[in-house]
């Protein structure tokens, strides 16, 4: 079902690309390459892998079989070294300096000779090189991706392979099978060279079918090429996608870190002293509105960036405010706002409390409670109304403010003990 053209009009066409192809496109990547070796203390791997990979398409089109084959190994090296896999460094750079030589050299012959041959000692070298790290070197499409890792991928997939996507599906379903097959064959490769070198093994699996049905029919390989090309494109931007959720699942521990940080040494801190700082005259009305306030602040700020022990310090206060006169319940909250202090403090070292991107989890009990809740087990005698006592947890690690209610009489008073009076002013 295939067509076919005169002999003489197809290998007009073949010389014109190819001629298109030396006097154009191979001279612009030359230049790229040996500009890229000149920076190769910082090299931009971009733009010379982009230069070798758009060489081995190009001279597989003029059919420079040897140049594309020399391109490919040197595509193989450059990934090496941006990827960090190759050990002998200088060795990898001299056989890529050796390369850029070796193209100018195939590409100046190929324009006075048909059969241009690329020294095959070097390209044995190249892929010796290449096999060796390979064998040392043990990778996973799971493995953590570096931000230069994602942009070559990206640039890869949304624009190297995306140009080839584009040529094939401009291919006319009567184009000479001796057009098509070329360049179906081309596309393969270069998916098979692509999924192995980026490690994706999806991209392999897409086009593997392609080949078998290329062996037998090029028309039919070519409506089966362009139908999967639809399909590529969905799981390219699916495979995007995921690199991009990786990205920023990466960059949020170090963001949330800086963010609870800086609230709780900062906004956590601000609330804790304007409480501390109120004296013993403060009007009641003024003591109550600024525990309220407190309390909400914190319990704000425990449920906003996931801190349960902040939420759980401060829930006894409300209950405290209604239980207790104003004085005794400042004092109360002033103790609460060190043990704070001292929880911020553990919580942002690490010792008792490890931060998650998703929440802040306990690690393990929190002993001090005892010793926080004892502290406020005020001493009272037995004709008084009322005894404020913080119990120390006994199912769950949390504050539990008891109050217990005795027979009311007609006057009640709080007594402190006295190194609960250290610091205190004349008020």
């Amino acid at each position: 079902m295939s067509s076919q053209l005169d002999p003489a009009i197809l290998a007009a066409i073949t010389a014109e690309a190819r001629q298109c192809f030396l006097d154009e496109d191979a001279p612009e990547y030359l230049q790229m390459l040996e500009q890229g070796f000149q920076n190769r203390n910082r090299p931009d791997f971009n733009v010379l892998l982009r230069a070798a990979h758009s060489l081995k398409g190009g001279a597989g089109l003029a059919s420079l079989t040897s140049l594309q084959q020399l391109a490919h190994k040197l595509e193989d090296v450059l990934v090496g070294l941006q990827q960090g896999k190759i050990d002998e460094v200088e060795l990898a750079w001299a056989l890529v300096e050796k390369s850029i030589h070796e193209v100018g050299y195939v590409v100046s012959q190929a324009h006075t000779e048909d059969e241009a041959i690329a020294n095959p000692e070097l390209i044995v070298a190249l892929e010796a090189l290449v096999g060796l790290e390979a064998e040392t070197v043990e990778t996973s499409e799971n493995e953590p991706v570096d931000n230069h890792d994602r942009d070559l991928i990206r640039h890869t997939l949304t624009e190297e392979l995306e140009t080839s996507l584009v040529a094939i599906e401009e291919l006319e379903i009567d184009a000479p099978e001796e057009v098509v097959k070329p360049m179906l064959s081309g596309f393969i490769d270069e998916c098979a060279f692509i999924a192995e070198t980026l490690e994706l093994s999806w991209l392999a699996e897409a086009v593997t079918p392609l080949e078998k049905v290329l062996e037998s029919d090029a028309t039919e390989a070519l409506l089966l090429t362009q139908e999967v090309i639809g399909q590529l494109r969905d799981r390219i931007n699916e495979y995007l996608s995921g690199l991009d959720s990786v990205e920023i699942a990466e960059s949020e521990p170090q963001q949330t870190n800086k963010l609870v940080a800086n609230t709780l040494t900062e906004e956590l801190e601000a609330i804790c002293q304007e409480i501390a700082d109120l004296g013993m005259d403060t009007p009641e009305e003024l003591i109550n509105e600024a525990l309220t306030g407190f309390a909400d602040e914190c319990i704000f700020l425990g449920e906003t960036l996931s801190i349960p022990w902040l939420v759980e310090a401060v829930t006894p206060i409300e209950e405290i405010i209604a239980e207790c006169d104003p004085l005794e319940a400042l004092l109360t909250v002033q103790e609460l706002v060190g043990e704070i202090r001292q929880r911020r403090e553990d919580y942002l070292a690490g010792d008792r409390f490890e931060l998650n991107t998703d929440r802040a989890i306990i690690s393990e009990p929190d002993e001090s409670l005892s010793d926080f809740a004892e502290a406020f087990d005020f001493p009272q005698d037995d004709d008084e109304a009322t005894t404020v006592m913080f119990a120390p947890p006994v199912a769950e690690d949390k504050i539990v403010a008891k109050v217990v209610e005795h027979k009311p009489v007609t006057s009640s008073q709080v007594k402190i003990p006295l190194e609960s009076l250290e610091g205190m002013t004349d008020n």
